[in-house]
């Protein structure tokens, strides 16, 4: 072989190998870029790629009952430990389901959607503790939600509801509770309010502190299905009925037909029952219990969390390793059960035994009766 020959055959080769190596960088730079690009959607869609159960209980510590996410810059959920895209879900046919979802927040619906509240009775107190929690929820509400007075009985003086409040006057319940009384069940009339895409019904003795939007949105997306958060300091499975999410439906749906059975059939399949009140109803009724949807229970924070005697003191404090501080900031709904009634006992029943978040919790209360209750 000449020279000349072998010369051209190098030039040949080494062209070769060269545009091999060309080809080789710009591969694994497109790799890097769509690697880091798909990286980046998956956040911006708030979705862990590659993550689950196990690494969000690992790195959480959290139950899977207890973790449902919501877009951390609105709702300020409490899983800073747990990356705010974390998804679970775990469904079981003999229970309700248990739901945790990525952010479900759809800030550009075109419905409309209510939060719902229940008056009866006669008692002033219990009216003022009803505008109390009304213009709380109209506080975090913005326009596009409605707030309503369910009313049993006579209508409440129209210079006692808060501006941006209505009342919706409906009938007494056919079904009775043992003690003959059944006004509870009137919470039932939120399946009527069809004009709503879904409503959020809160008891007067609820205090919302911030939007509730990722109850109406799983509403929403799981029709015909109660979404309520878990009545934590009891044995799981168990609801609240003070706060709880429903969907639009139709009457013959079951959640929606039962509801109706109950408010309007005296011989409905329950009215037999001796319910000790609503809340036994919802979590004893099995065809209700099996189409609810729960989430945590940090969505209805019992006011015992900051009292240093209570069973439950601590709770979530000790679950996600913060400050009670921290908690009753991150608080969404705080729920003065039992004896804690503002309007009742209140904050006497710690007998002296106060922290600063139970005194704020009650103050914040108070603030609102100051703005809504005559004297």
């Amino acid at each position: 072989m000449g020279v000349t020959t072998r010369n051209r055959l190098s030039r040949k080769i080494t062209l070769g190998f060269l545009a091999l190596v060309s080809v080789s960088i710009v591969a694994i730079f497109a790799f890097s870029t769509t690697c880091h690009q798909n990286v980046t959607v998956c956040r911006s869609e708030e979705t862990r790629c590659g993550s689950d159960e196990r690494e969000v209980r690992a790195v959480s510590g959290l139950d899977k009952e207890d973790i449902i996410s919501d877009e951390e810059q609105d709702a300020q959920v409490p899983f800073e430990s747990v990356s705010a895209d974390s998804s679970v879900r775990q469904e079981s046919p003999s229970q309700p389901v248990v739901v945790a979802t990525n952010s479900v927040n759809n800030h550009n619906f075109q419905g409309k959607r209510a939060y719902a509240l229940l008056s009866y009775g006669s008692a002033k107190s219990l009216h003022c503790a009803t505008m109390a929690a009304a213009i709380a929820c109209r506080d975090v509400a913005t326009q596009r939600y409605e707030v309503i007075i369910l009313r049993i009985g006579k209508p409440l003086d129209e210079r006692d509801i808060p501006h941006g409040v209505t009342q919706k006057l409906v009938d007494f319940p056919s079904t009775k509770e043992a003690n003959g009384n059944g006004a509870r069940f009137g919470k039932l009339w939120v399946s009527a309010l069809s004009q709503f895409d879904s409503v959020v019904f809160i008891d007067h003795d609820v205090l919302v502190r911030k939007p509730l939007d990722f109850l109406f949105d799983i509403a929403e997306q799981l029709p015909d299905t109660l979404v309520a958060p878990r009545a934590y300091w009891i044995p799981q499975p168990y609801m609240m009925s003070g706060t709880f999410a429903l969907s639009r439906g139709s009457a013959n749906q079951t959640i929606h037909r039962i509801m109706s059975e109950v408010l309007h059939d005296p011989k409905n399949d329950w009215s037999q029952e001796k319910w000790l009140g609503d809340m036994h109803w919802f979590n004893g009724a099995l065809d209700v219990r099996d189409d609810v949807t729960l989430v945590s229970g940090f969505y209805t924070l019992l006011v015992g969390e900051f009292y240093p005697k209570d069973a439950i003191y601590s709770f979530w404090a000790n679950r996600f390793g913060w400050t009670s501080a921290r908690v009753l900031d991150e608080a969404h709904v705080i729920h003065f059960i039992a004896n804690w009634k503002p309007w009742g006992s209140g904050i006497k029943e710690a007998r002296g035994n106060t922290t600063p978040e139970l005194e704020r919790a009650f103050l914040q209360w108070n603030s609102f009766r100051g703005r809504v209750c005559r004297r």
